[in-house]
């Protein structure tokens, strides 16, 4: 009495208080993914059949079939019988097992009835090989069972699996060729598969293993992984989504020369899909653009425009957004940075969403546009059709989100994100900072010395007068704030109260207004060459 076990294709377990669903079976292998991340797993039939024993897995999903094929005895039961007996060290006489059947019955009502006899003959299978669950199993017949000897099978294997580990494409046939001769070479008499068994063969194998092979993890896991959850904001500006995007448009410079495709980067706010914060500059990435888009978010509420202080932000894993000066802004304004998986889209896919709106409403009908692929450009000249410079096409993105994107109705919410701006602003208000002190903390961060009352930044050299005290009391590095795209101040902090920022001026004023940080390390590495 062999028990029919089924796992499908589609069947849920929770393992760590995580929920997993199984997404392949090849043989005795099953390939299963995290329900929310997507992160794929391989584990064997019989390790499974273990934990789920044993309660470490527990199965969510009330079609899979665990029916004993007569009496419809679920292996589960069965394990609950051979338990009590082995851990109560019962005898297996007959007489015994049939009052530890009764009792175990009147313990666990649900549990169903069996014969001593066959209670005996599952203790005496469990006890032969306890460590797999594969005598219950109903052996089955067909395509599905080894018809071949153990040498022939090790052979298919052995060469289907050479084959899929090759990057360039095969024919089952080849694989049928070198099979036939391999397994004749071995042994005339031995049976050889048909060229069919051996397309059903290749068939069964994982597509995710093939992918892989062939093309790479990377695009395995982007293939065969469902896109994500619906993220979910619970009020206004509880979740910003942030992310960096070249705009697929050659600008000029001031004398009409090409400088190439800039790189706008924008926050949108989950709840409204209302843009809070944006740049673009020809910047790369950078912790300054970084900085550019949050100081935009915190001053727009100042201009009567969407934006302000947000719960959550989840950024990209540039090096743009993974920096000092991020992580003490988000300790200075008590935000919680949520780390994004890399190569996972969905998790900032309402901002793919905006650029993709973005580049199919305005970007690709400009002049000078590079489309999204080389295909899609096909003969157009980009770079001699180029007519924009950087602040008009600054223009004209700004009039696009606010005239366009922000008063039309949005797919996602079936509102207009204006409008549901308004609205929810009255029932959760906006936090705003004052611009002062927005203007102090919005600074990329370094950690110099003072020395005799300055702060030597780069060679650029910082004055004032509180810190020459500040010098005589404090010996160690202190946090400076510095504006990267004008060198004019710095604003240094008391290491006695954090809360106090000290402004520091340039002793080379004129020298240093409006000059941008990458500008003076341009030139001092001119110099020195």
């Amino acid at each position: 009495m062999k028990n029919n076990f089924n796992l499908n294709i589609g069947d849920r377990f929770t393992y760590l208080n995580e929920i997993f669903e199984i997404t392949y079976i090849e043989q005795e292998t099953i390939r299963y993914s995290n329900f929310i991340s997507g992160n794929m797993y391989f584990i064997t039939k019989d390790d499974l059949m273990k934990k789920i024993l044993y309660g470490d897995i527990k199965l969510t999903t009330l079609s899979v079939p665990l029916l004993h094929k007569n009496q419809k005895l679920t292996i589960e039961e069965i394990f609950q019988y051979i338990d009590y007996v082995v851990s109560n060290k019962i005898p297996c006489s007959i007489k015994h097992l049939n009052f530890a059947i009764i009792n175990i019955t009147q313990e666990n009502p649900s549990l169903r009835k069996i014969a001593a006899s066959t209670l005996a003959r599952y203790i005496k299978k469990y006890r032969d090989n306890s460590n797999a669950f594969n005598f219950f199993y109903q052996g089955i017949g067909g395509n599905n069972s080894f018809r071949f000897s153990i040498e022939a099978e090790k052979i298919i294997n052995e060469v289907l699996l050479n084959f899929i580990k090759e990057r360039e494409n095969f024919s089952p046939n080849d694989a049928y060729l070198i099979i036939k001769e391999r397994i004749r070479a071995l042994n005339t008499n031995t049976k050889v598969p048909s060229e069919r068994t051996i397309y059903r063969r290749v068939h069964k194998f994982d597509p995710y293993i093939m992918v892989k092979n062939k093309e790479g993890k990377r695009k395995a896991n982007r293939i065969f992984k469902a896109s994500g959850r619906s993220l979910i904001s619970p009020s206004l500006l509880a979740i910003v989504e942030m992310d960096t995007h070249e705009i697929d448009c050659i600008i000029l410079d001031k004398n009409g020369n090409a400088l190439g495709r800039p790189e706008l980067c924008i926050a949108i706010d989950v709840y409204t899909r209302a843009i809070v914060g944006w740049h673009l500059c020809m910047l790369p990435p950078s912790a300054t653009k970084t900085l550019l888009v949050l100081k935009s978010m915190l001053i727009r509420p100042h201009r009567g425009l969407t934006g302000g202080l947000p719960t959550v932000i989840i950024p990209d894993n540039g090096c743009e957004f993974n920096n000092n000066a991020l992580a003490n802004f988000c300790n200075s304004f008590h935000i919680t940075k949520s780390e994004s998986q890399p190569y996972s889209p969905d998790d900032k896919a309402h901002v793919e969403s905006f650029f993709k709106s973005l580049n199919e409403s305005i970007i690709h009908k400009l002049r000078g546009t590079t489309y999204s692929s080389p295909l899609h450009r096909g003969d157009y000249d980009s770079v001699g059709n180029a007519c924009y410079t950087l602040d008009t096409l600054r223009d004209l993105v700004n009039e696009w989100i606010e005239n366009i994107y922000h008063k039309r109705v949005h797919s996602g919410t079936q509102q207009r994100p204006e409008k549901m701006w308004r609205e929810a602003s009255k029932i959760f208000p906006v936090l705003t900072i004052p611009e002062l002190e927005i203007e102090r903390k919005c600074r990329t961060v370094f950690r110099y010395k003072i020395n005799k009352g300055q702060i030597n930044l780069k060679g650029l050299r910082y004055k004032s007068q509180a810190l020459a005290t500040l010098n005589y009391l404090f010996k160690e590095k202190v946090t400076i704030y510095v504006d990267q795209l004008d060198l004019t101040t710095i604003y240094v902090q008391d290491p006695f109260n954090t809360s106090n920022l000290i402004q520091a001026d340039s002793i080379y004023p004129e020298a240093t207004k409006n000059l941008t940080l990458n500008s003076h390390r341009f030139c001092r590495h001119f110099l020195v060459r």
